[in-house]
């Protein structure tokens, strides 16, 4: 029988789920560093994900809690 990988997403906090969103959008892969936002948003931002949609994500998923 086939094991499915833990669903990881459910202990993330909406900050990080949002993170994890652009993470997997920008990069194809999990985001690897949880709970560092300051760190995946500089890197976000280094790869060309503007502080604008950093904030709109991290509100959509913030004000759905």
């Amino acid at each position: 029988m086939e094991q499915r990988p833990p669903n990881y997403s459910a202990a993330l906090s909406p900050e990080d789920r949002a993170l994890d969103h652009l993470w997997r959008q920008r990069f194809d892969q999990p985001l690897p560093i949880i709970g560092a936002s300051d760190v995946v948003q500089t890197i976000l931002t280094k790869d060309g994900v503007t502080d604008d949609e950093i904030k709109r994500a991290v509100a959509r998923y913030t004000s759905s809690d």
